[in-house]
């Protein structure tokens, strides 16, 4: 039975190891230019901008101890739309993806630790919703859709399972060496936080409970061979 990221971070949540400076990826894309927001801040398109194989390794911390290492790997390709056209990726003539366009997310884990284990493949996709204002959706599948919201070139999701509620963030920074994208999952019980002052302000405060963080770097840009549809 197909898991869904959700029900799947909660067995693998937590810390993080960048990708080496040194290791230099090969077919690194040219760097789009991303629109420019007052004061001069550089934000990618998403998810246009963010097209391409990325590869990286991460951790996972829980209770102060890492609890699994892993490789990740994140395919993000555009899907044909229902009249054959291409959503956009780096170097289209029209930048921006329309409500309805569909990307590949393709997450694949592989156990860093017992080489054994099969790799945890999550064939998902985005959808556009609402691009202006920011608003999209990750697809699992079967019904299961979690909202993303675009924010200044990053990209956030909350959801809950059962009573674990999860924050997931990736961040896509443009201006290092490479392109990478630094992905971090938060989980914690909101049941664990207490009230905290003066009652009246109805603040309450709790402990995160673990932490999935991993960093990605564009591995190869778009293929040539664009993703079919479902």
């Amino acid at each position: 039975m197909k898991r869904t990221l959700a029900i799947a971070v909660l067995v693998s949540l937590a810390g993080c190891s960048m990708p080496a400076r040194n290791a230099e990826p090969p077919d690194q894309a040219k760097k789009p230019e991303p629109p420019t927001l007052a004061g001069g801040m550089m934000v990618p398109d998403f998810p246009a901008d963010w097209v391409g194989h990325w590869k990286g390794s991460g951790a996972t911390m829980s209770g102060g101890n890492f609890t699994y290492h892993f490789t990740l790997e994140l395919d993000i390709q555009p899907i044909a739309r229902p009249d054959g056209t291409m959503p956009p990726s780096p170097g289209s003539v029209h930048h921006s993806a329309k409500p309805g366009d569909r990307y590949t997310w393709k997450m694949t884990y592989t156990d860093r630790a017992d080489k054994s284990k099969p790799a945890d493949v999550r064939e998902y996709q985005v959808v556009v919703r609402d691009p202006a204002m920011g608003e999209f959706v990750i697809d699992e599948g079967a019904g299961v859709e979690l909202v993303a919201n675009e924010l200044m070139g990053s990209v956030h999701s909350a959801f809950s399972v059962g009573e674990q509620q999860l924050v997931a963030s990736y961040v896509f920074n443009p201006d290092t060496k490479y392109d990478v994208i630094e992905m971090r999952i938060a989980t914690f019980k909101p049941g664990d936080q207490k009230p905290v002052g003066d009652a009246a302000q109805g603040i309450r405060s709790g402990p995160v409970q673990s932490l999935q963080a991993c960093g990605l770097v564009r591995w190869k840009p778009a293929k040539e061979n664009q993703a079919k549809g479902k």
